[in-house]
């Protein structure tokens, strides 16, 4: 299984927020019109449904229009051992994040 980024990550993480606003906003619709759409008809849930659908995808394409896919990258680590004047061993590690891939833009 690939591993993402920490950057991919939250970017999924917003993606996901987004569409669970939608959610909310089906909720929102079901306490302002009750008769239109609730959960307790077939036909209240379908609109409850696709409210949420249609609602999380237009917060998702605005997610995606403030935040567009980043770009991966890849931590590479060096570690220097030495020792000291008393024989002690010091490790030194510096990591660095390279950027993989690169995206294009419109």
């Amino acid at each position: 299984m690939r591993k993402f980024s920490k950057n991919t990550n939250t970017w999924f993480r917003g993606i996901l927020a987004a569409f669970i606003g939608g959610g909310a906003s089906s909720v929102a619709a079901i306490s302002i019109d009750p008769d239109k759409f609730n959960l307790t008809s077939l036909a209240g849930a379908g609109k409850t449904i696709l409210l949420a659908c249609v609602s999380g995808g237009v917060n998702a394409a605005h997610y995606l229009a403030r935040s567009p896919l980043p770009p991966d990258t890849q931590e590479i680590s060096e570690t220097k051992k030495t020792t000291d004047g008393d024989g002690n061993l010091i490790e030194q590690t510096n990591t660095k994040a390279v950027i993989t891939t690169s995206q294009g833009g419109l």
